[in-house]
């Protein structure tokens, strides 16, 4: 089985960030967030790309079309 995590998306702000991983985690569907303290308006956020969101890359289609169904 692939372990592997891709990218989906990245956000500026931690809380819309955290609101999606949970939309994931009820659908179990494997997900972390990553640079969790670079979001929000910090300079080293626009430096990084702010906070990350991964999946596992077995669900990458399906996440994205959980969150694309807001």
């Amino acid at each position: 089985m692939d372990n592997s995590y891709i990218l989906l998306k990245t956000y500026f702000h931690l809380h819309q960030a955290e609101l999606d991983l949970k939309k994931l985690e009820n659908e179990e569907i494997n997900a972390y967030l990553a640079d969790k303290n670079m979001g929000s308006f910090s300079f080293m956020g626009a430096a990084t790309g702010g906070v990350k969101l991964y999946v596992a890359q077995k669900d990458f289609h399906h996440a994205k079309k959980i969150l694309s169904d807001k």
